[in-house]
């Protein structure tokens, strides 16, 4: 039982922009990860370290994602190339 309450945010360190790129990567660490899970289940990669991950991104709403070219430690991938 939590008696304490939590600690409020510091609206000085509240950042919109930098939420929304979080959020993106999120969801394309998903999309990877049902890909992923779905070459799994064919035998095809037994673990996501087998996997060589190869996103090609034309969408300049994602256009930020070359800044974390070392995204695999999202993803617990061995190998990942971006192509923006």
């Amino acid at each position: 039982m939590h008696l304490s309450k939590w600690i409020e945010a510091n609206p000085e360190y509240l950042n919109e922009e930098l939420a929304k790129k979080w959020d993106k990567i999120a969801r394309l660490r998903r999309e990877v990860n049902k890909k992923l899970e779905a070459e799994r289940q064919t035998g095809l990669i037994g673990h996501s370290l087998d996997a060589r991950v190869l996103l090609n991104i034309a969408n300049d709403e994602y256009s930020f994602i070359k800044i974390i070219q070392k995204m695999k430690f999202l993803t617990y991938l061995s190998y990942l190339k971006l192509n923006l």
